[in-house]
């Protein structure tokens, strides 16, 4: 089954959804297909067999895969996939209970749990690679796509240095991956903002994100952070004078990254250098945890404006990433090695 073709029905289906939405749609019934040797859509109601497959994966990997095929078979509007797609949704929210209730433990499982390290080490191993860049001098570096079969990591890093400053600062799910910089007179162009914007206004107010809620919500809108870290705003200046406005994170070859290359970026390199995979999620779970502790430590002493300074950081925390303040803490919120 061709994945262009999969992600056009989604399209058509639903055509203010976010592309980015329907093209993980789309690689999650093309992987199945493929795995599964499926060439016809009656073959996805062969649901025993399918659950089969899926059993050995994780619990939200099955939910997002469950979803992803009720939401492909919704695309035919036919009666007769129903009770199907009925039974999807219900092995979705099945997988996305226990997903819950294991995430709810308070620690860390599963691999998260191999891979994950501690603030400190985290920010440590953002001084790194600042470093790195700084004596390669890979800012001054020209990238651009690779001449003669020869390529350079130059924009590797200088993406992985902006990305995790980004995500530790403004934890999200996989906005960054299409991130583009626009204007401000060209952002209030747009009537209905359905792509993720970081706004370069260093003049009017400052620069923020602009990133569609759409999967958060039932109504179409947008979130806006406004950027206020002064390290950020250089690395973000940085970035506007030497790519200009666009798609901020390409790939060695000049192509766009999208949210599965951008993730093995992110966890390729930081295997590289602290030997761990390390993506979005597991810097936003470890962001959490560390100010989630200094919390709970002023609550405890039941020092008011240290408690109030943590609860609003946390609650940032959970405006960015998309969440309410208490799914975020119950959730999201974990304990490194019992701490």
């Amino acid at each position: 089954m061709n994945i262009t073709d999969i992600e056009e029905r989604f399209a058509a289906f639903k055509p203010k959804r976010q592309t980015t939405t329907n093209h993980q749609y789309g690689l999650q019934i093309s992987k199945i297909s493929k795995d599964l040797s499926i060439t016809d859509t009656v073959q996805f109601l062969e649901t025993d067999k399918i659950q089969e497959y899926l059993k050995v994966k994780s619990f939200s990997a099955q939910a997002n895969a469950n979803n992803a095929i009720m939401e492909y078979l919704k695309t035919f509007s036919n009666s007769d996939y129903e009770e199907t797609i009925a039974f999807y949704k219900s092995q979705k929210e099945l997988s996305y209970l226990i997903y819950h209730k294991n995430q709810g433990k308070g620690i860390f499982i599963g691999k998260q749990a191999e891979n994950v390290i501690s603030f400190d080490e985290l920010m440590d191993y953002y001084h790194n690679i600042c470093k790195i860049v700084k004596t390669n001098e890979y800012d001054k570096k020209p990238c651009i796509a690779p001449i003669n079969g020869s390529s350079s990591p130059a924009i590797d890093y200088l993406n992985l240095r902006l990305l995790l400053r980004l995500y530790v600062l403004h934890p999200s799910r996989n906005e960054y991956a299409t991130l583009e910089m626009i204007s401000q007179n060209d952002y209030d162009k747009i009537q209905h903002p359905l792509k993720n914007y970081l706004v370069y206004a260093p003049q009017s107010g400052g620069s923020y994100l602009s990133i569609n809620v759409y999967k958060m919500s039932a109504k179409y809108g947008v979130k806006k952070i406004l950027i206020e870290d002064k390290e950020l705003k250089s690395l973000i200046r940085f970035h506007k004078k030497k790519f200009g406005f666009g798609t901020m994170f390409k790939k060695q070859n000049g192509t766009d990254h999208d949210n599965a290359s951008l993730c093995t970026l992110m966890t390729g390199y930081s295997r590289k250098h602290v030997g761990k995979s390390i993506g979005s999620t597991l810097i936003y779970k470890i962001c959490i945890g560390e100010v989630s502790k200094k919390y709970k430590v002023a609550l405890e002493k039941e020092d008011m404006e240290f408690m109030e300074k943590y609860k609003g950081d946390l609650e940032e925390f959970a405006k960015t990433r998309g969440h309410s303040f208490a799914t975020q803490q119950q959730i999201y919120a974990k304990e490194i090695d019992g701490e």
